[in-house]
């Protein structure tokens, strides 16, 4: 298969005029996309519609501003219509980028996955969220055992003419899959724009204070401590407590994860296959991890005791050491985000063939819980002050050093984000 697209002013005004190979063109308008996506069949087309809005979901989002969004698929790929109230978003909507894939026969040896998605790699100047498009047009698709289709995150109107089993057979063991999956960047939206963020460490605590030693002044009797200025204090000897740190900030919830989209696939004709030879496996992307809790501040040291001095009458003049603050403790870590939403999948097998299918569709995992925080460490002690020799009574004893503060509790961790819907999958045997 070339995988070289080409580039197309203009898409073509009908399905069958779509080249051979891969080409990658805008659409102007709905009526034009769903020439190009919709069914040919206008019972197929009818069936899509009649379920439609049958999960819960569906039928909640239509009566909010999101349910133009569904209108519109609806419109595309099944036998919905176009609506005036919403014309403004549509039209905000559109051209759409499409990805085209007609081939006349592939081939798919064992064990090979072919990636068929539409990517921003296609379109690079476009926005990593923007809407992509994906229809796929195989008139024979040859596969050997364990052999893979795949897309992700896109829009997809896929039409097989014949699938047929290579010569050495299929078994349930090694099928042939269709593998849809979700879009590989998570679910933003207006409420929250940005990403996942981890909180905040917690601020130090600062250091408690030295301790002061007395100013002293001579006098008949020996030196003595200078009474305070008026209105101040005594001086302290004894350092001073140290603050403790700040608490972690906790981290934030995860975001939702990529959306599997909308999916057509239409299978004509089937050739070799047995019960259970051909899987197919939907699953949205897992949710976003929640954001990890910010990390306890460390506590202050405690100030340092005052050295002691020659007091006349007092042996014990050294001041003690401050006790240290306490570790802040470590921040909760975030919820992690919901499981990406599914959107239907519409199946169209030949008459006989629905034993064929083996269906693997699963809710989307939610996102892990956001790690918590790190308690902060508690503050050291500060040193006590050194003692002093008397002319007396001999030496000053040292005073006694301040209490390590007490370590940070760590944080707790974020809650597992919920599942993401089942797949709504839909098959008809013509």
């Amino acid at each position: 298969m070339n995988t070289h697209p080409a580039r197309l002013l203009e898409a073509p005004a009908e399905q069958g005029d779509l080249p051979y190979g891969i080409a990658l063109m805008r659409v102007a308008t709905p009526l034009h996309a769903r020439t190009l996506l919709a069914p040919a069949d206008p019972e197929e087309r009818q069936r899509r519609s009649a379920v439609f809005y049958q999960p819960k979901a569906y039928r909640i989002r239509e009566r909010l501003p999101l349910g133009q969004h569904d209108r519109m698929e609806e419109f595309l790929m099944a036998d919905g219509h176009l609506h005036e109230r919403d014309k403004a978003g549509h039209e905000r909507h559109f051209p759409i980028h499409l990805k085209s894939i007609r081939l006349r026969e592939l081939r798919l040896a064992a064990g090979e996955i072919a990636d068929l998605s539409a990517t921003r790699a296609d379109w690079p100047w476009l926005h990593f969220r923007e809407e992509l498009y994906l229809r796929v047009c195989i008139d024979r698709l040859v596969v050997a055992p364990g052999a893979t289709l795949r897309w992700s995150g896109n829009i997809a109107s896929v039409l097989i003419g014949n699938l047929t089993a290579a010569t050495t057979g299929l078994t349930p063991d090694a099928p042939f899959t269709i593998q849809v999956r979700g879009t590989p960047h998570y679910c933003f939206s207006g409420v929250r724009p940005g990403a996942t963020a981890a909180g905040m460490p917690g601020a130090p605590g600062r250091g408690g204070r030295d301790g002061v030693i007395s100013n002293m002044r001579q006098t008949p009797f020996g030196p003595q401590p200078m009474p305070p200025e008026p209105g101040a204090s005594e001086p302290s000897g004894d350092g001073g407590t140290a603050m403790p740190g700040q608490p972690g900030g906790g981290g934030t919830q995860g975001h939702s994860g990529g959306m599997a989209m909308l999916a057509g696939i239409e299978i004509l004709a089937v050739e070799g296959l047995n019960p259970n030879d051909f899987h197919l496996d939907v699953q949205a992307s897992p949710g976003e991890p929640g954001g990890a809790g910010g990390d306890g501040g460390p506590g202050g040291a405690g100030g340092r005791g005052a050295p002691g001095w020659a007091h006349p009458r007092r042996t014990k003049t050294a001041g003690q050491g401050g006790n240290g603050g306490a570790g802040g403790d470590g921040g909760a870590g975030g919820k992690g985000g919901a499981g990406g939403l599914a959107s239907h999948i519409f199946l169209t097998l030949p008459q006989g063939a629905h034993d064929t299918l083996e269906l693997n569709v699963r809710p989307a995992p939610g996102g892990l819980p956001g790690k918590p925080g790190h308690g902060g460490g508690g503050g050291r002690g500060g040193p006590g002050g050194i003692g002093v020799d008397h002319p007396f009574v001999g030496k000053d004893p040292d005073g006694a050093a301040g209490h390590d503060g007490a370590p940070g509790e760590a944080g707790q961790a974020g809650s597992a984000g919920r599942l993401g819907n089942t797949p709504p999958v839909w098959v008809h045997a013509a």
